[in-house]
């Protein structure tokens, strides 16, 4: 097929889109030694990110209806909440699990938001959140659906296991450092350190890339190992996917119930919930070595 009908394929896409009062914009990309053009949707309000479509030759049809038919059905289940995630067109997914197993990492999202895509993913429960899984393909990260998993033929447990293999976490880092650092926008320089005590430490917990880095918190032996960094007990709080807030049980001036205060003020503090997965503070005691959410101060 022309490299330019190819083109003129996805631009018609890009146009029915359009023409339902969305943002959007053509984006390419090389996968495979070829070029792939995809459809790239920001400020739909029935997504809360932005949305990519990639298609290849092979998604190119004859059928004149055919592009009003794609679009009509991708909106219906746009309408429908399908996923919370930057999405991939399956044409992306690596046809071999062996390929991923390195690269798969476990994805939190906000499990009251997301009740009809957590159907469509494999997941599963972890504290008051969900956890699914994504991939990342150059420069996009792809979500694991249950359509790709049963062509992997792996289950979600396994899925799980490799994930947790892949979080690369690194050491508490002081949360002023980064802020005066300006390595990311963090929403502390709006909330937290406007409502917490200047002499309350605050440390960032993450991965080496700040991105999806809250995932950090589930490897037991990195909360035992941020335990005796912080020398004891921790809370932890932010429910941002870049990274989690741990601050020392023994230095705490203010007291669990003001900490549960400032994580539901930073949970309205965004005009897109769905991008906090929670608004609770967890409590990690060095003894169980488990964490936990927390409504106020737990026994000693």
């Amino acid at each position: 097929m022309e490299d330019q009908v190819y083109l003129e394929y996805v631009k018609r896409i890009a146009n029915e889109f359009g023409k339902r009062g969305m943002v959007v914009y053509l984006r390419q990309i090389e996968h495979e030694g070829k070029i792939l053009y995809g459809v790239r949707i920001v400020e739909d309000p029935n997504f809360p990110d932005e949305l990519i479509f990639w298609f290849d030759e092979r998604f190119v049809s004859a059928d004149p209806h055919s592009v009003e038919k794609y679009v009509d059905d991708a909106v219906e289940k746009m309408g429908k909440n399908v996923s919370p995630l930057m999405h991939a067109h399956n044409v992306l997914a690596e046809r071999s699990y062996e390929n991923i197993k390195d690269k798969i990492v476990p994805v939190f999202i906000n499990k009251m938001i997301y009740k009809k895509f957590i159907d469509t993913v494999p997941h599963r429960d972890h504290l008051d959140f969900t956890i699914t899984y994504c991939y990342k393909h150059g420069s996009q990260m792809v979500t694991l659906n249950n359509e790709l998993i049963a062509g992997y033929g792996i289950s979600e447990e396994q899925l799980y296991v490799d994930s947790l293999k892949n979080i690369r976490p690194q050491d508490p880092v002081d949360l002023n450092a980064i802020v005066s650092d300006k390595q990311i926008e963090l929403y502390e320089e709006v909330v937290v350190q406007k409502e917490m005590d200047q002499d309350i430490p605050l440390y960032v917990l993450s991965n080496m890339d700040f991105v999806n880095g809250s995932h950090v918190i589930l490897r037991p032996d990195y909360l035992e190992h941020v335990s005796k960094k912080l020398q004891g007990d921790y809370y932890v709080f932010t429910g941002l996917n870049l990274f989690v807030i741990a601050t020392p049980v023994r230095k705490n001036k203010i007291g669990v119930d003001k900490l549960n205060e400032i994580a539901r003020k930073v949970y309205k503090h965004y005009e897109k919930p769905e991008l906090v997965y929670s608004d609770k503070v967890y409590f990690y005691r060095s003894l169980s070595g488990k964490l936990v959410p927390v409504y106020m101060k737990p026994s000693e």
